[in-house]
């Protein structure tokens, strides 16, 4: 996909920003099975961690990158939840 997005010092293709949509849509699913704010902070930080993943691929040209955030992502939220259930 031609073309770049240029913020300051960030550059990355539109590729990785329409990936990024793809990704965050991906997880729509819990607009249906909870409270409907929750489900849009999740689309927002699916679609920035999914900017941040296709930056790391583009920068590393490597699916290792990506794949190491995405399961140290899944990772600290699930301690989240689990210590946010703990707390009486």
């Amino acid at each position: 996909m031609p073309g770049k997005l240029r913020l300051g010092r960030f550059s990355m293709n539109w590729a990785g920003i329409l990936v990024a949509v793809i990704f965050a849509l991906l997880h729509a699913e819990s607009f249906f099975s909870g409270p409907w704010s929750l489900a849009l902070a999740q689309q927002v930080y699916a679609f920035v961690l999914g900017v941040l993943y296709a930056y790391w691929l583009e920068k590393s040209g490597s699916v290792l990158a990506p794949i190491v955030g995405h399961n140290l992502s899944d990772l600290t939220e699930t301690l989240l939840v689990v210590a946010w259930a703990l707390v009486p």
